[in-house]
């Protein structure tokens, strides 16, 4: 970035874009900005970026916005991002609202998902304590909702899923991190690695962190401490590596197609050094000693998700016997 953008920016000031393409998420859109609200990260610079708002749904969202209990000192501001009827103009959000973000520091949240109330404090101190670092990772639980009519709530919560991955050059497997999982340092990124694909939706995420990877090293050492919640419900587009919905189908396959393009382009632009990180990261880890290495396909891993959340719903009818064998495992554990 140059020194003109660097001095533009505000100091010790961390700029959040959230996006929201739909009114029906207002009661979510909520609690997401309540949880900005909460932050003990003091200097905010809140964007909401809203796809095509008619008058009512650009109402109601500042009106949201506005009745946070916002600390004294945080700006806030609604940007509506034109788009044509039955675009997903996903990344264009995002692009539009890291353009007018005036934060040293920036992050994004969607309107779904919420971040816990030290999570940015944390990882901006990893960011100050690591120079070197584009970002800085942190932990993310999986939380499922399950409704009943409009009322919606938190059935279960997962730690680790995301955890996988330690490094960035993991991400030349599969996005291990989770959009509003990180803080980016933007003074240590190029201005123009601020954009967001349109033809990579739905994972437009996963292209830009691609990009990220090869500018300079991310800071994972909190990946397994929880800084967010990633909220499963019947309106997530991707879960589980498949489209909820059959409209999503084709564009996720197309942009699957562009991230395998990218990933062998981007290899092209790393040194020699970063090379052999490369290469042992894309190495099969050793299987322990007289056991194989398991590879279990995709709809395996749906299968033993649907396994585990009705073992989940038969120990959540007998607490009793769910928190012994918690216990028991405890002991197992320790001893």
């Amino acid at each position: 970035m140059s020194a003109a953008m660097t001095a533009a920016l505000l100091g010790d000031t961390l700029s959040v874009v959230v996006r929201s393409a739909s009114a029906q998420r207002l009661p979510m859109l909520d609690e997401a900005l309540f949880s900005l609200a909460c932050q003990r990260w003091q200097k905010l610079d809140v964007v909401l970026a809203l796809q095509a708002p008619d008058a009512d749904f650009l109402a109601a969202a500042q009106a949201v916005l506005a009745r946070q209990p916002w600390r004294e000192g945080v700006s806030h501001q609604v940007l509506a991002v034109p788009a044509a009827a039955g675009f997903d103009a996903r990344a264009r959000l995002l692009t539009e609202g890291a353009r007018v973000a005036r934060g040293e520091f920036l992050a994004f949240l969607d309107d779904d998902d919420i971040v816990y109330q030290r999570g940015y404090e944390r990882l901006i101190a990893r960011l100050r304590a690591r120079p070197d670092a584009v970002l800085a990772v942190g932990g993310t639980r999986l939380a499922f909702l399950d409704s009943v009519g409009d009322y919606y709530f938190i059935r279960r919560k997962q730690d680790g899923f995301f955890a996988w991955g330690s490094r960035r050059f993991d991400l030349f497997r599969d996005n291990f991190i989770p959009i509003h999982s990180y803080v980016l340092a933007r003074t240590r990124l190029p201005a123009d690695l601020l954009r967001f694909s349109d033809e990579h939706v739905p994972l437009e995420d996963y292209e830009f962190l691609l990009r990220a990877a090869t500018v300079g090293p991310f800071e994972t050492s909190d990946r397994l401490f929880p800084v967010a919640e990633y909220r499963i419900h019947a309106g997530n587009t991707i879960w589980d590596g498949e489209a909820t919905h059959a409209t999503h189908n084709p564009n996720l396959a197309r942009a699957r197609e562009l991230i395998a393009r990218d990933q062998k382009a981007l290899r092209m632009t790393i040194t020699s050094a970063e090379w052999q990180e490369l290469q042992a990261t894309l190495a099969p880890p050793p299987a322990p000693a007289g056991e194989p290495v398991i590879m279990a396909p995709p709809g395996a891993h749906r299968f033993l998700h649907r396994r585990a959340d009705a073992v989940y719903r038969l120990f959540d009818r007998f607490p009793r016997l769910s928190n012994a064998l918690g216990a028991l495992l405890a002991r197992l554990r320790g001893a």
